[in-house]
């Protein structure tokens, strides 16, 4: 199991949000998320402490739902493999889908939690990965802890998933 700290920098401007994402201790930066001056989510996904970019994805205008095409660079395979998220409408929590180099995962949010469990769809629903918001009065700095349990999907896809999914709150909450 691998663990990270997530914390949203305070200030983007008219940027989407940014992020530091660290080791379990909060002490070593692993990944930054960060945004260009764009009307949808454009963000980049760079691995430290090279600071080579890792993950890209770029959100798509729809009315009614959010979708995002994204590539990640699979380090097993030595190349970029395209994928997809693409919320689904429903009244009570939220649910995602993310289409992935053959793989179909689900990121559900059920409601009156803030903890996100990403599935395999295709492996009898088996849990890859959990995000939960800390909740801390008082404080401006959105803090998730994450957890991923298996190596069959890059930690990047998960990463740019939360992104995904903590954008779209951000932008319903104003």
């Amino acid at each position: 199991m691998r663990q990270y700290l997530i914390l949203a920098d305070f200030l983007s401007g008219f940027k989407a949000r940014e992020y530091s994402i660290y080791d379990q201790t909060g002490q070593h930066l692993q990944y930054r998320i960060e945004s260009r001056y764009h009307i949808l989510q454009t963000i980049e996904l760079i691995a430290y402490p090279r600071k080579n970019v890792t993950g890209k994805l770029q959100a798509h205008i729809n009315p009614f739902e959010y979708e995002a095409d994204f590539e990640v660079y699979d380090d097993r395979k030595q190349k970029w493999s395209k994928g997809s998220i693409k919320q689904h409408w429903q009244i009570f929590g939220s649910n995602f889908t993310i289409k992935w180099n053959d793989h179909l995962l689900l990121m559900e949010t059920k409601s009156l939690t803030s903890t996100t469990n990403i599935f395999d769809t295709e492996n009898k629903y088996n849990l890859l990965a959990r995000f939960q918001l800390r909740r801390k009065p008082f404080t401006w700095i959105s803090k998730h802890d994450m957890e991923i349990y298996s190596n069959a999907i890059p930690d990047a896809v998960y990463l740019l998933g939360l992104a995904a999914k903590d954008g779209l709150d951000r932008r319903k909450s104003g």
